[in-house]
């Protein structure tokens, strides 16, 4: 009798030391106008909404739908982003947007479109290492993958390729101060990830 409650004992140990598994049926709470908002000294740095956000507490991800992300310098706009939809890490604070994502430079009068994504605020950085299109005022540029920087100094595209408009004249150095550099094929790992998952 004892041997069997002995091992009965093990089997509930056992039982009780097994990987807890997401559940499907987690609590997950829906969020009309959803903001998500970074400041430093009172100021904000920048600043997250969504049509509707719904929050899954097993994942710490909110999913997103109509995001906003706008990027401020001394309480001013320089950069505003959009999709259809995407995905806040609510600990690190990285933002994914997903499908037809658009990065618009607020003084420069360019944008960078592409189907996704990734805002890293720890750099300020937004990363895709997907197919991307710059348009400004007399070019466009397309290649795959890109790093742009939220203080306009630099936009690297990968593998890049140029169009200049016709009747455009010196379209990359009269229009904008961000520099666009071309980064060979084996450099465009560097477009990849943001910090944490």
């Amino acid at each position: 009798m004892r041997r069997i409650l002995a091992l009965a004992g093990l089997v509930a140990l056992a039982a009780s030391c097994k990987e807890v598994k997401p559940d499907a049926h987690a609590p997950q709470q829906s969020l009309e106008d959803f903001t998500m908002t970074r400041s430093k000294d009172g100021v904000p740095v920048w600043l997250l909404q969504s049509r509707v956000a719904f929050l899954r507490e097993d994942s710490k991800k909110a999913l997103l739908s109509e995001p906003r992300l706008e990027v401020r310098e001394l309480g001013k706009p320089i950069l505003r982003a959009q999709a259809r939809r995407g995905t806040a890490h609510i600990e690190n604070h990285d933002v994914l947007l997903s499908g037809a994502a658009k990065l618009f430079f607020v003084q420069e009068d360019s944008t960078l479109e592409t189907e996704e994504l990734m805002f890293v605020p720890q750099t300020r950085q937004f990363r895709s290492d997907r197919e991307v299109v710059l348009r400004r005022p007399g070019a466009v540029v397309r290649g795959t993958g890109c790093v742009a920087g939220s203080d306009l100094s630099e936009v690297k595209i990968f593998n890049q390729k140029s169009v200049i408009q016709p009747g455009a004249s010196a379209p990359m150095r009269s229009v904008a101060p961000a520099a666009v550099r071309t980064i060979p094929a084996a450099d465009s790992s560097r477009a990849k990830g943001g910090s944490g998952g």
